[in-house]
């Protein structure tokens, strides 16, 4: 598939997938409101560290190799024998270990001891979720883009369904429910539709493990755990930060602005995990590296200038949209938001290639100085009811990403094979 094909699955998917979490983020707001929505977002917070620490945060690593090995049925289930075990291994310790803490956790990032038996059902499910974000992975690295598309538009389906009837019927605690178990079912739903798939046959996955494969993929784990690992721990501390200085209210507007900026950043990231990812793992000369970047560069600077206008001119009509009237206040949060997502969306082309040629030292040190430029900008710049300057804040974090990310990978862009 081209870019236009992949661009248009991509779009499609991502459209029911920004439909679904629309849907499901307004029923929310209406049921919940602001405060609701912040505890919310500690609660994803938790899911990502959990799920990158239940996969040894090796699942960009199984996407790079699983597209080098593909045409070797031999390796490729070497590979995959290794991985599976991997994940197996890191999601049980992971899942005990949150059970064992549970209360701790709970009372750290959700404020209160009342939703202990939440991350208590977290911890039974992780293994499903790290199975299923592990499936995915490997059809991403086996260019399967409508397979892969498809299950993604399965998944936000079914969690259109399921999220907003449990918040309908059980308000705060249904919406947490939703988001501890929607993946764990999701696998069972994944292994229906892959189960004529070569590799859903058991003996790709039985193979001993090669010490190779699994220090190649230990490598990938040292950088995209870190990546990974970083982004929850930072808007942990940003959220804690603001529920300090304001209160939980004011997180829940700052949360709100960071989940439309998620979404609607999502096509443009899908697109360049889903297209680029392979190409620029391939083994392919530089110059063949510049074509596909400034194809990225021609395709994504218009469309995505075009895109954020509109979403800041229509801002006051999409908070009453997607929100209530008592988010208005969040409008002076869009115009440093979205111009650092641009900024971001630009840095993100750049660093997927750090990823593809394992350049990890580059990629830990670029995300470990952005998300420390963000806490710090946060940190020294807000002050009670000041929401304006986290926005001003994320513009400052994304604008080292993109000069880091450009500076970093331009020997890539001109060494020899």
């Amino acid at each position: 598939m081209n870019l236009a094909q992949t661009s248009f699955l991509s779009l499609l998917a991502t459209a029911i997938k920004m439909s679904s979490g629309f849907v499901i983020n307004k029923t929310a707001a209406v049921y919940i409101g602001p405060s609701g929505i912040a505890l919310i977002g500690q609660l994803q917070n938790v899911v990502q560290l959990v799920l990158t620490l239940g996969q040894g945060a090796i699942n960009s690593g199984v996407t790079k190799y699983t597209a080098e090995l593909s045409s070797d049925d031999k390796r490729l289930s070497e590979l995959l024998s290794t991985a599976s075990k991997i994940s197996l291994c890191c999601s049980i310790i992971t899942g005990v270990m949150l059970f064992i803490f549970s209360e701790s956790a709970s009372l750290y990032f959700l404020k209160s001891l009342e939703f202990t038996y939440i991350l208590r059902i977290l911890a039974i499910t992780t293994p499903l979720f790290v199975f299923n974000s592990l499936a995915l992975s490997i059809l991403n690295g086996l260019k399967e883009t409508r397979v892969y598309l498809y299950i993604n538009i399965i998944q936000s389906t079914y969690s259109l369904i399921f999220t907003s009837f449990l918040i309908l019927i059980y308000s705060l605690h249904g919406a947490m429910i939703a988001l501890a178990t929607n993946q764990a079912v999701v696998f069972f739903i994944v292994l229906f539709a892959l189960r004529n798939h070569k590799f859903a046959n058991i003996g790709y996955f039985s193979k001993n493990s090669n010490m190779v494969d699994a220090k190649k993929l230990a490598a990938f784990s040292l950088m995209t755990g870190v990546t990974m690992l970083l982004t929850p721990v930072t808007l942990t501390l940003v959220r804690n930060h603001i529920i300090q200085t304001d209160s939980m209210f004011e997180a829940g507007l700052w949360q709100s602005m960071w989940y439309l900026s998620t979404m609607y950043l999502l096509a443009f990231m899908t697109i360049i995990r889903v297209y680029f990812l392979p190409i620029f793992s391939k083994n392919i000369e530089p110059s063949e590296l510049r074509r596909e970047i400034f194809s990225g560069l021609y395709f994504f600077i218009p469309i995505g200038f075009c895109v954020l206008t509109s979403i800041y001119l229509m801002r006051d009509y999409l908070i009453l949209l997607l929100f209530s009237d008592e988010f208005l206040k969040m409008r002076e949060l869009f115009f440093w938001q979205l111009t650092g997502d641009f900024l971001k969306l630009l840095g993100t082309l750049f660093g997927i290639l750090m990823a593809a040629k394992a350049k990890h030292f580059r990629a830990i040190l670029i995300n470990i100085v952005c998300s420390s430029a963000f806490v710090f900008s946060v940190l020294t710049m807000y002050q009670s009811g000041d929401l304006i300057e986290l926005a001003r804040a994320h513009f400052i974090s994304n604008l080292v990403f993109v000069c880091l990310s450009i500076l970093l990978t331009w020997n890539i862009l001109n060494e020899k094979l």
